[in-house]
């Protein structure tokens, strides 16, 4: 976000005109009327949807026309109110998890930018042959081959700035293609059992352009897990939740998975990220790298020792 101006608002008339004084046609159409999100703490106004919807009338106002007849804009205008102070600020970059290369998703999806945090944890390098052993639709896969490259960002991915008025989409354009352009030296490997959710991957794979880059099996982990690239590098999202298409229980997926892996002893790293309860049950010994939170549930990623 980025924050387009602050003042003091102790009632909705100073409220109305800190708004109203704000340069907001540099991030609006003329004529619309943006979505105001409010938040308020420690301030004589208390009530956040009375103040998004003050806050919505002035910009509405400032933006041209009487209040309530614009079009309404899928922009944001964002208003936090603390000790009296708002800070005003807009969208810049929408949802840095929403990526371009994904169009294709299976159930309970992992976010791009949880599956690059994955990544950077568990300190993988291109060096080592990258392998998720329960893929789903990719992500782990893509983000460890884009994060290799340093890939900033894909042109499918739009930003919430190109939609501002004040924004040159032919400079973005010329800067976008002088960018570095490189190219991925690492190699990765997926399985899934699924062969919807390993169409999906496949889909993403491409968009994201690294298909040279990775190969996919169809088949159950527990099947095809010892056939995996000698010193493979293992970082993956187990299913468990609504992802789990079997009647077995996670914990008895997972143990037999760690009994399979224990068969072979070159593997270069193994990194699982699981709820508590699960990760806790694991066969072996097994340290928490970090914690955190995929759509509400609490997770950790685990890695296996020794």
């Amino acid at each position: 976000r980025v924050r387009i101006g602050a003042f003091k608002a102790h009632n909705f008339d100073e409220l109305k005109k800190g708004v109203e004084r704000l340069p907001l046609s540099a991030y609006f159409p003329r004529n619309s009327r943006p979505v105001v999100r409010a938040s308020c703490a420690k301030s004589a106004l208390y009530h956040s949807d009375a103040v998004a919807e003050r806050a919505g009338d002035a910009a509405a106002s400032r933006l041209g026309g009487a209040p309530g007849g614009q079009q309404p804009t899928e922009a944001s205008l964002y208003v936090r109110l603390y000790k009296d102070e708002a800070s005003v600020s807009v969208d810049a970059a929408h949802s840095l998890f929403m990526r371009g290369y994904r169009t294709h998703i299976g159930d309970a999806p992992l976010r791009e930018t949880l599956a690059a945090a994955c990544i950077w944890a568990s300190g993988w390098g291109a060096n080592l042959p990258l392998l998720d052993p329960f893929c789903g639709s990719g992500t782990i896969l893509v983000e460890g081959l884009l994060r290799q490259c340093r890939a900033v960002t894909t042109p499918d991915q739009r930003m919430s700035f190109q939609d501002w008025p004040s924004h040159s989409g032919a400079a973005f354009s010329e800067w976008f293609e002088h960018l570095p352009q490189s190219k991925p030296t690492g190699n990765a490997f997926g399985i899934e059992i699924d062969p919807e959710a390993a169409k999906a991957a496949d889909s993403n794979i491409e968009r994201a352009g690294v298909t040279n880059h990775v190969r996919l099996r169809v088949g159950d982990a527990l099947d095809n897990i010892l056939d995996a690239p000698k010193k493979a590098f293992i970082v993956s999202n187990p299913p468990y939740g609504k992802r789990l298409a079997s009647d077995r229980h996670p914990s008895v997926i997972l143990q037999r998975f760690v009994e399979r892996l224990a068969k072979r002893d070159d593997w270069s790293g193994v990194f699982l990220l699981l709820p508590p309860e699960l990760g806790s049950a694991l066969p072996g010994r097994w340290d928490t790298v970090a914690t955190f939170s995929n759509r509400g549930t609490p997770v950790r990623l685990f890695q296996r020792m020794g």
